[in-house]
């Protein structure tokens, strides 16, 4: 029927695991963002890597193979309480849209500052102490909205798939060149961090 490859669930799911750049985005917020985001993003992986994997494990092992693969809300009728699934989802959905509009606004804002992108310029100005970067958030709510009018999830993720999964091998490339052409400026305090691991 409509069974699903390996490239299109992939492209579905991704966007739940790319809180692993929240901290990246946010950093100026932070007190101590050397120590923060190494150890929060490694801290969130492996936590979100074993309440998945243990998801999967106990929905294996207690429903029936048909319900998993035909029944979208499986987890909801087999929940000790549908209450608490709903109100778990409503809380992810928020957390990780309020994460993606303003770590994305905090990296437009830096595009716009570093005047990458000319037309932008407007979106590097920043307001009150924390040089909060309001026009950027307006900007980055109205594309998601120009997003939204697809209508479709499914056609949706897998776009901001592909878009994240550029992001994250242009970090890592420019790492990589950081670090080979031994930048002055950078020096990253991740004691596991090499050029070996930026270029795998």
């Amino acid at each position: 029927g409509n069974a699903l490859n390996f490239q299109k669930v992939f492209g579905i799911l991704f966007p739940a695991c790319t809180g692993i750049m929240a901290g990246a985005n946010m950093s100026g917020d932070l007190m101590n963002p050397n120590k923060a985001i190494p150890q929060g993003t490694i801290i969130a992986t492996v936590v979100t890597y074993f309440v998945y994997v243990g998801l999967c494990v106990v929905l294996g092992f207690t429903t029936e193979k048909d319900a998993l693969a035909l029944d979208y809300a499986i987890i909801s009728k087999v929940a000790f309480s549908k209450v608490i699934i709903i109100i778990g989802i409503i809380a992810a959905t928020l957390s990780s849209a309020l994460t993606s509009l303003i770590g994305g606004s905090r990296i437009l804002q830096a595009l716009a500052k570093d005047k990458l992108i000319p037309f932008l310029s407007i979106c590097a100005k920043g307001f009150g102490k924390n040089d909060e970067p309001l026009l950027a958030v307006v900007f980055t709510w109205a594309l998601i909205q120009c997003v939204l009018f697809v209508g479709d999830i499914n056609t949706i993720a897998p776009l901001v798939t592909m878009f994240f999964v550029i992001s994250y091998a242009f970090t890592n490339m420019a790492c990589l060149a950081l670090t080979m052409t031994h930048a002055p400026n950078f020096r990253p305090n991740f004691r596991y961090f090499s050029w070996h691991t930026a270029l795998l």
